[in-house]
């Protein structure tokens, strides 16, 4: 079974964070990621661009990014590694005061 890499953000409002993600890209305020017609994002300099997304998923206390692996391609986790931790370094810089605490997690 394919591992999912994750990032799993705590806060009181994900669904609001996911906006404010959202509406930052678009303002042209976040300028290393972009998101899809389907809401995923991806880390958009060159040598990452469209290698993997993230998949948002609202829940209770939670907004969680799963990646999401282009077809016929092999999980690579040094993709991994840089989509995760580059979102949540982004988290940080951005919206430091939305959330609790983010966390890479492997399920």
């Amino acid at each position: 079974m394919p591992t999912k890499n994750t990032v799993k953000i705590a806060t009181t409002d994900p669904a609001s964070l996911l906006v404010l993600i959202k509406e930052e890209i678009d303002g042209g305020k976040i300028d290393t990621w972009a998101y899809d017609k389907d809401g995923d994002f991806t880390h958009i300099p060159e040598q990452w661009d469209k290698k993997a997304w993230l998949h948002p998923s609202v829940g209770a206390g939670a907004l969680e990014l799963t990646i999401v692996w282009p077809k016929n391609s092999e999980q690579d986790p040094a993709i991994a590694g840089v989509f995760l931790g580059r979102f949540i370094e982004m988290l940080v810089v951005h919206f430091s005061a939305e959330f609790m605490h983010a966390s890479a997690v492997k399920k």
